[in-house]
């Protein structure tokens, strides 16, 4: 048996995002987007897929900073 949880990431971590300019979002690799369709944009916060016409922000996101598989 394997003991694994998803669960999704802090809302706070994200939320100043959504007033950030496009080149700040680029400064850490990230975009805004409209949802043109569902499914297809998951979303990592809420663990349910984005409604279409909803902005999202697509960023990298390192879970831990560790040297690991």
């Amino acid at each position: 048996m394997i003991d694994f949880q998803i669960s999704p990431l802090p809302y706070e971590h994200f939320s100043s995002l959504f007033n950030a300019s496009s080149s700040d979002l680029e400064k850490i690799g990230a975009v805004k987007s409209i949802v043109d369709k569902k499914p297809g944009f998951p979303c990592r916060v809420s663990l349910q897929d984005a409604e279409v016409g909803e902005q999202v922000i697509l960023l990298p996101y390192q879970h831990h900073s560790t040297n690991s598989p």
